[in-house]
């Protein structure tokens, strides 16, 4: 199924009362372009990949402070994840990029796993299964692939056709959506591996800034110019989230499932009120492009071409509970530039 066109809703925004987003720390380190991060889920420890060919470990209650480094790759990473085993007692990271090939590390242990080979070109994306057991990356090679991380092979092929900028699981794993230079969200079955629907970008924009992630199980996310574009996957239907004034370079879902938090190309960040279709905050950390962004609980961080790593924390107070109906007095129509600037940095 391929699609195309939007359906824009009226462009409103949240009151100053209402959902707000707040810059609590800036980490430098890095000496060239932070391409990934990751977190546990309280944000407590950070996990970054550069352009300097390094994947460092953060102590976040110090802000500038790198409790070490992973020794593994020896090009650019482009990509890492993390998940903690409670049963195994480990935290696993995933480190990958310019490489050609993943590296899992035990984290305490400061030790790599495993090499999971099977890409032919640099890897841009990848992400663990909840359990820890499979991880999912995406390559400019045009493939998506699955491993098992317990035998180092993989499992699961997807073929978007072009080189792949981002993949990603549904949070029940049913599904993978892939985004590509060729500026095409696609989404496979988990299962078959064949492809269920694809979605053109609406506004054009460089396919390799191209970012992808999932609201629930059957609604994708994406950038999509300067603007951010859904993708309900059981109807086909579209929609716009407008504000951004420069290219969206990246997005994540975060991990109370109902905002989003968009980067742009010349540093600012926007958060979104999932189930309302509006903005909730702006912020502005980076001087540079917002290359990554990943959730935890209660917030988000966001690398940068600006070398930088920031945290912020959202706050919802319980009168912007999203369950609301669009008819309470608290949402107004306003224009971008009115947005929630008390919020800014």
């Amino acid at each position: 199924t391929v699609v195309s066109g939007s359906t824009d809703p009226p462009h409103r925004t949240l009151s100053a009362k209402m959902s707000r987003l707040r810059k609590i720390d800036k980490m430098p380190g890095h000496s060239n372009w932070v391409r990934a991060v990751c977190c546990t889920g309280l944000g407590d420890t950070v996990v970054s990949g550069s352009t300097d060919k390094s994947v460092r470990v953060w102590d976040c209650a110090k802000a500038s402070a790198v409790k070490y480094k992973l020794d593994g790759p020896t090009d650019w990473v482009l990509a890492c994840d993390m998940v903690h085993q409670s049963k195994k007692r480990r935290t696993k990271v995933a480190a990958a990029g310019c490489n050609k090939e993943i590296f899992v590390f035990d984290m305490e242990r400061k030790s790599i796993m495993v090499k999971l080979a099977g890409h032919a070109g640099s890897i841009s994306s990848v992400q663990f299964s909840s359990d820890g057991v499979n991880l999912l990356s995406g390559g400019y090679d045009g493939l998506a692939l699955v491993f098992d991380t317990n035998t180092g092979k993989p499992i699961a092929k997807f073929e978007h056709g072009a080189p792949v900028s981002c993949a990603r699981w549904n949070p029940s794993s049913t599904c993978v959506a892939t985004a590509g230079l060729d500026g095409r969200v696609r989404v496979f079955d988990a299962k078959s591996c064949k492809e269920v629907m694809n979605c053109k970008q609406t506004s054009g924009g460089a396919g390799d800034s191209m970012s992808v992630d999932w609201i629930g199980d059957k609604m994708v996310v994406f950038s999509d110019g300067r603007f951010v574009t859904t993708l309900d996957t059981e109807t086909g239907t579209t929609s716009q989230w407008k504000g951004h004034k420069d290219q969206v370079t990246s997005v994540c879902t975060l991990k109370d499932g109902v905002h989003v938090a968009s980067g742009g190309a010349r540093g600012e960040v926007r958060l979104w009120d999932a189930v309302k279709g509006v903005c909730a905050g702006i912020g502005k950390a980076h001087e540079e492009e917002v290359s990554t962004l990943k959730g935890y609980e209660g917030g988000f961080y966001s690398g940068s071409d600006d070398r930088t790593i920031a945290r912020w924390s959202v706050h919802v107070p319980q009168s912007a509970n999203p369950s609301q109906s669009d008819d309470d007095s608290s949402v107004q129509t306003t224009s971008d530039d009115s947005v929630d600037m008390d919020s800014i940095d």
